[in-house]
Protein backbone atom coordinates (compact mmCIF):
# COMPACT_ATOMS: atom_id res chain seq x y z
CA UNK A 1 0.00 0.00 0.00
CA UNK A 2 1.36 3.65 -0.78
CA UNK A 3 1.14 6.29 1.48
CA UNK A 4 1.67 9.92 0.73
CA UNK A 5 2.98 12.41 3.56
CA UNK A 6 3.37 15.85 3.14
CA UNK A 7 5.02 17.01 6.25
CA UNK A 8 4.51 20.41 5.77
CA UNK A 9 1.23 20.82 4.10
CA UNK A 10 0.57 24.70 4.91
CA UNK A 11 3.05 27.99 3.25
CA UNK A 12 2.56 31.48 3.97
CA UNK A 13 3.25 33.55 1.43
CA UNK A 14 3.21 36.66 4.09
CA UNK A 15 2.63 39.98 2.14
CA UNK A 16 2.70 39.98 -1.43
CA UNK A 17 2.23 42.71 -3.73
CA UNK A 18 -1.03 42.49 -6.42
CA UNK A 19 -0.31 41.02 -9.64
CA UNK A 20 2.83 38.99 -8.47
CA UNK A 21 3.28 35.41 -9.48
CA UNK A 22 4.36 33.37 -5.64
CA UNK A 23 5.83 30.19 -5.69
CA UNK A 24 6.68 27.30 -2.66
CA UNK A 25 7.92 24.05 -3.34
CA UNK A 26 6.55 21.11 -0.98
CA UNK A 27 8.21 17.63 -0.59
CA UNK A 28 6.09 14.68 -0.39
CA UNK A 29 6.82 11.40 0.91
CA UNK A 30 5.68 8.04 -0.18
CA UNK A 31 5.76 5.88 3.42
CA UNK A 32 3.92 3.20 2.42
CA UNK A 33 5.62 -0.50 1.11
CA UNK A 34 4.24 -0.05 -3.14
CA UNK A 35 4.64 2.91 -5.34
CA UNK A 36 2.76 6.09 -4.58
CA UNK A 37 1.52 7.08 -8.67
CA UNK A 38 0.10 10.70 -8.53
CA UNK A 39 -2.40 10.93 -11.36
CA UNK A 40 -3.92 14.33 -11.08
CA UNK A 41 -3.92 17.67 -8.47
CA UNK A 42 -7.12 19.53 -7.78
CA UNK A 43 -5.89 23.23 -7.61
CA UNK A 44 -8.29 25.46 -5.61
CA UNK A 45 -9.08 27.85 -9.29
CA UNK A 46 -7.35 28.78 -12.18
CA UNK A 47 -5.07 31.53 -10.11
CA UNK A 48 -2.92 28.14 -8.78
CA UNK A 49 -0.71 25.74 -10.36
CA UNK A 50 1.23 22.70 -9.10
CA UNK A 51 3.62 20.39 -10.58
CA UNK A 52 4.91 16.98 -9.45
CA UNK A 53 8.45 16.57 -10.39
CA UNK A 54 7.96 12.62 -10.75
CA UNK A 55 4.82 11.12 -11.32
CA UNK A 56 5.64 7.65 -9.47
CA UNK A 57 7.29 8.05 -5.90
CA UNK A 58 8.76 4.90 -4.70
CA UNK A 59 8.33 3.03 -1.39
CA UNK A 60 10.20 5.52 1.21
CA UNK A 61 11.28 7.60 -1.87
CA UNK A 62 10.75 11.22 -1.65
CA UNK A 63 9.48 13.88 -3.97
CA UNK A 64 8.57 17.32 -4.59
CA UNK A 65 5.00 19.35 -5.42
CA UNK A 66 6.00 22.85 -6.97
CA UNK A 67 3.06 25.29 -6.07
CA UNK A 68 2.42 28.97 -7.76
CA UNK A 69 -0.11 31.49 -6.80
CA UNK A 70 -0.80 34.64 -9.38
CA UNK A 71 -2.42 37.06 -7.55
CA UNK A 72 -3.38 39.25 -10.03
CA UNK A 73 -6.81 40.87 -9.51
CA UNK A 74 -6.63 39.51 -5.47
CA UNK A 75 -6.44 41.83 -2.57
CA UNK A 76 -6.25 41.15 0.91
CA UNK A 77 -5.45 37.89 2.71
CA UNK A 78 -6.61 34.79 0.06
CA UNK A 79 -6.45 31.13 1.29
CA UNK A 80 -5.71 28.74 -1.40
CA UNK A 81 -5.88 24.49 -1.19
CA UNK A 82 -5.14 21.66 -3.59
Amino acid sequence: VSRLSIPAPIFDFGSVNEGQVVEAIFPIQNSGNANLEIKKIQVACGCTAAVVDSPVIAPGAQGSLKVSFNTEGFHGQKVKTL
